[in-house]
């Protein structure tokens, strides 16, 4: 049971940990590092309370369940088409991302390994061919696969920061623009969407309430440590102006690329970028099979199928085919939907728990596990990603 509980940690953290996290710092820096770290608390705060209440509501419906049955259980029809509608448009793009993400570095490993030059197209299938197979095999086998990658996650993080710790100069590391804290809330909270993941744990963890609890915390501290330590390093590493500066890196919308080459040019070290590459791939597969087994297990309770044989090799078709698709014929409108992802994380995994947990509390009586803070608490979320979402809305119309 303990290598169970271990388990679901590293996939709640795997989950959230993405390669974005190399880009976060060219949001963040122009309100220093002491707003960025406040943001990223807040957002840590929130969301973990929200997943909880996933996690409560879940242990209430007998057998598994995911977000589906929730929302219709407890929110009616309309809880379950908006659950419908903005989860699959969200992961959906989110699972584009990674297999576009992954299938680069597929490719460019193939050139640097095996001299091997593969088409796109080719490299796509045979990565999903691969990753996916894990997904149908079930959680146990993510979970097998999903540990040698938080390794070695881990370790490429541990050589970045050990490279670059001494060189951070503590006078960058200042309180600048507090303007700069609501309008990246959106954008770090996409950085905590674990909690699509819950449901699937809660059965792996067979239902223990308990363990699910601090499984959680301890998942999602991870990425939040690792969050702030990756702030602390490049804000403090890369000065606002000037040469090797986030002047120069902003304006080029990156992906996170630059932000690693302006480190090892202000290290001298080529480590830095070695490492960073290790950490991208390794982050890119844990995030893809989380996203991908979350997915999974939401379609099998939305459309009533049993994962595992025909029925699984079915969902998987439906979990890897639509993505695929868009790749090939509309690759800009995940892009589109990415663009609002804010926004529907706030709905989907702010808003929405919060009225699942209300419904299901005050309005039909369901007994056994609570979470702490009552009426209070649940208000005081509600707020919190209400505001968010008006604040995505002017962030985007703005």
């Amino acid at each position: 049971m303990r290598s169970k509980f271990l388990s679901v940690v590293l996939l709640i953290s795997g989950t959230s940990i993405g390669t974005g996290i190399l880009a976060l710092p060219t949001s963040t820096a122009q309100g220093g590092f002491g707003f960025a770290a406040l943001t990223f608390i807040i957002c840590w705060l929130f969301m973990t309370y929200a997943a909880l209440c996933f996690m409560e509501a879940d242990l209430w419906l007998s057998g598994e369940s995911d977000l589906i049955s929730m929302s219709w259980k407890l929110l009616g029809p309309l809880g379950k088409i908006t659950t419908w509608v903005i989860y699959l448009l969200l992961l959906y793009a989110l699972i584009c991302t990674y297999l576009l993400a992954g299938t680069s570095w597929f490719i460019e490993l193939g050139k640097e390994a095996l001299k091997f030059d593969i088409k796109t197209s080719a490299a796509l299938i045979v990565f999903t061919l691969i990753f996916g197979s894990f997904v149908y095999f079930g959680t146990a086998a993510v979970d097998r696969l999903n540990r040698w990658l938080m390794l070695g996650l881990v370790l490429a993080y541990s050589v970045i920061v050990a490279m670059l710790f001494n060189h951070v100069d503590l006078n960058l590391l200042v309180f600048r623009d507090a303007k700069m804290l609501p309008l990246t809330l959106p954008l770090v909270l996409t950085t905590f969407g674990f909690s699509i993941i819950v449901p699937t744990l809660t059965s792996y963890l067979n239902r223990d309430a308990k363990r699910l609890f601090w499984a959680i915390i301890m998942g999602s501290l991870i990425p939040l440590v690792m969050y702030l330590l990756w702030e602390f390093i490049t804000l403090g590493n890369i000065p606002l102006t000037g040469e090797n500066s986030f002047s120069l890196i902003i304006p080029h919308s990156d992906k996170g690329t630059e932000v690693v080459l302006t480190l090892s040019n202000i290290a001298n070290n080529n480590w830095v970028t070695f490492s960073a590459k290790v950490f991208a791939i390794f982050a890119v597969l844990t995030s893809f099979l989380g996203v991908s087994l979350s997915l999974y297990h939401f379609l099998a309770d939305g459309l009533n199928l049993t994962p595992g044989g025909k029925t699984g090799l079915l969902l998987l078709l439906i979990t890897y085919i639509p993505p695929l698709l868009i790749i090939q014929f509309y690759p800009a409108g995940f892009s589109q939907i990415l663009s609002l992802a804010g926004l529907f994380v706030a709905i989907l995994l702010g808003v929405m728990p919060v009225l699942i947990i209300w419904s299901g509390r005050y309005r039909k009586h369901y007994q056994g596990y609570r979470l702490p803070g009552g009426k209070t608490m649940l208000l005081i979320t509600m707020a919190f990603f209400i505001y968010v979402i008006f604040q995505e809305l002017f962030n985007l119309l703005s």
